[in-house]
């Protein structure tokens, strides 16, 4: 999976690229949030998958949506149901989110909780 960060050219390579929403990140010396997104070629997606590849871009939308609202029972649903979509190429970004939110329902529910991932840079 190629992944990059959101910067001047992201909304450019849309037009190549299927950009699928990762992990936001909180850069801790300004307070900037930056997103993250797994590239997946137009090229590489599978024959039977381009009839259902806009419901399956507005699915992995959505669960992003409601990770960051923190819906975790619609978010295991579209997880389970985007598993091997995308070549599953996506599959270990899924895997680590369905983790974070089995560890996030074992913990009382926080209202400060925020998804953006802390990092220095």
């Amino acid at each position: 999976m190629n992944i990059i960060l959101e910067n001047e050219v992201t909304d450019q390579i849309a037009d190549k690229y299927i950009l699928l929403e990762l992990d936001t990140f909180l850069r801790t010396t300004n307070g900037q949030r930056v997103k993250s997104y797994a590239v997946v070629s137009r090229d590489d997606i599978i024959l039977q998958e381009i009839p259902v590849m806009e419901n399956n871009q507005k699915l992995h939308a959505d669960l992003m949506k409601n990770y960051k609202k923190g819906d975790w029972n619609y978010c295991k649903q579209a997880i389970s149901f985007l598993q091997g979509k995308w070549k599953g190429e996506i599959d270990s970004f899924y895997m680590i989110l369905a983790t974070r939110i089995k560890e996030l329902e074992s913990k009382p529910k926080d209202d400060n909780w925020d998804y953006a991932i802390p990092t220095p840079q």
